[in-house]
């Protein structure tokens, strides 16, 4: 049943802009990135590459690890501001706050410049999940022990799109 899904999913779909494999540093993060001293915009390196994966653009889209984005993060809104009641908040959850309007305005930057400069990703953050489950899923095993889609290898399923 997985495989006529995906065929007729496939072709001249979303999942087809959005399935092509990419490669995807899974590690990323300020220590892994080296800038140049003379221009600290300019990466001139990164490392840590044995953690790399390809797989399809689709399940690749995300926030580097350097950003803790909470799960209530909503794309394509307004700049994230200070809760409404800050004010009123102690010093210690006024810090909490200050640290997690920053995290979410450095993902606002971040997806304003994916959607400036990797648009593809962008668009990609937008796949409903159930898209993304027909591909994670592909090999995984039903409760009772029957491999659902045991007359597929890894290979088909990771071709599938």
């Amino acid at each position: 049943m997985a495989i006529e899904v995906m065929s007729r999913l496939d072709t001249g779909t979303i999942i087809d802009r959005f399935s092509q494999p990419v490669l995807w540093h899974t590690d990323l993060h300020i220590g892994n990135i080296f800038v140049s001293s003379k221009d600290p915009i300019k990466v001139v390196s990164l490392i840590d590459w044995q953690s790399i994966s390809v797989s399809p653009l689709l399940l690749q889209a995300r926030f580097p690890e350097f950003l803790s984005v909470d799960p209530d993060f909503v794309l394509d809104s307004a700049m994230p501001e200070l809760p409404q009641d800050y004010k009123t908040l102690d010093a210690v959850d006024k810090h909490i706050a200050e640290f997690k309007t920053r995290q979410a305005k450095m993902a606002k930057a971040y997806e304003v410049a994916s959607s400036v400069h990797n648009p593809q990703a962008y668009k990609a953050f937008f796949m409903p999940s159930f898209l993304q489950d027909l591909f994670t899923r592909c090999g995984e095993a039903s409760e009772g022990g029957y491999n659902t889609t045991s007359r597929m290898s890894h290979t088909d399923c990771s071709g599938l799109g």
